[in-house]
């Protein structure tokens, strides 16, 4: 019934001997290079280099690309990060990261509308000029093979609805909790 799979997998990360790291819950970073693209297998590695050897004469590969019923097995993915290779993102200690932000709003408008790449453009924008004192620059890889939109159910917009409100009446209850406690405080 269902042709396709979204997972989001939201972390911090940190620098650490010159690797960026992806934060786990338990608190151990992982290379973020190994995380985003998975652990080689060096076994599958070397079929597949002596596949690209005995394919067409003409053609040649340091490391073919395994398939799976003629497609290529690692296609139609994309990858967002608040930030580019070797830089810092940032956030707001009362509303949060600057990228996730943008995320969200952005699939909340525009998901049903644009498709996917569409979006993570206006994302990448909508970051990159939000505050120049914090200058941010997200990006995002695809191998995207096809025009990717998400669909927008009655259903699923009442509850989305629902939950703007609800964390809205939040963050407005928490920002006068803040502030009167600031202001006792002064």
């Amino acid at each position: 019934k269902y042709f396709w799979v979204a997972v989001c997998v939201l972390s911090h990360g940190r620098r650490l001997n010159g690797v960026d790291e992806i934060l786990g819950v338990n608190g151990i970073g992982m290379d973020r290079k190994k995380a985003c693209r998975g652990v080689e297998n060096t076994a599958s590695q070397a079929s597949q280099e002596s596949m690209a050897t005995t394919c067409q004469e003409n053609i040649a590969s340091d490391s073919a690309v395994h398939c799976v019923g003629g497609w290529p097995a690692i296609s139609d993915y994309m990858v967002a990060s608040a930030t580019i290779e070797d830089f810092v993102s940032f956030r707001s200690t009362v509303e949060g990261s600057f990228f996730i932000r943008h995320l969200c709003k952005v699939f909340q408008e525009h998901g049903h509308e644009k498709t996917l790449a569409d979006l993570m453009i206006i994302v990448n924008s909508k970051v990159a000029g939000h505050r120049q004192d914090f200058p941010s620059q997200p990006e995002y890889t695809s191998t995207m093979s096809k025009k990717f939109m998400f669909k927008r159910t009655r259903q699923s917009t009442v509850s989305g609805v629902e939950k703007m409100a609800k964390n809205g009446l939040f963050n407005l209850l928490q920002n006068q909790f803040i502030a009167e406690r600031v202001s006792m405080a002064v």
